[in-house]
């Protein structure tokens, strides 16, 4: 999968991102001691009532945002949030091949559980 689309620059998102919302991005990254995704994910999630059923199907916003983040830190040269964020792209975008991989999977067996029926 092609991950560039990511990290186009969208002058909406990132002039959204700027202010209140990046501190509080930066803040949380920076909080992280060991794993910034699971920290990253566990803040999303719980926007979604802890249902990783949710987040699954919005893992790519997640993705989304978090480049955002990071596009607005390379921007503002934040290299502490860019060095926190740098290394979770690899698993997060395996994570994100595999949330695909599992909404097409639960839309076929829905799909299968309605033609039963």
């Amino acid at each position: 999968m092609d991950y560039s689309e990511f990290f186009e620059y969208d002058a909406e998102s990132i002039e959204y991102m700027k202010g209140e919302t990046y501190d509080s991005f930066r803040k949380l990254i920076m909080s992280s001691t060991n794993n910034t995704l699971e920290l990253l994910e566990d803040d999303f999630r719980v926007c979604y009532n802890y249902s990783i059923e949710d987040l699954i199907y919005t893992y790519s916003e997640m993705v989304d945002c978090i480049c955002d983040v990071f596009n607005v830190a390379k921007e503002i040269e934040d290299y502490e949030v860019c060095a926190k964020i740098h290394p979770i792209f690899k698993p997060m975008f395996k994570k994100l091949d595999l949330a695909e991989i599992q909404i097409e999977e639960l839309e076929l067996w829905n799909k299968n559980q309605n033609e039963a029926y």
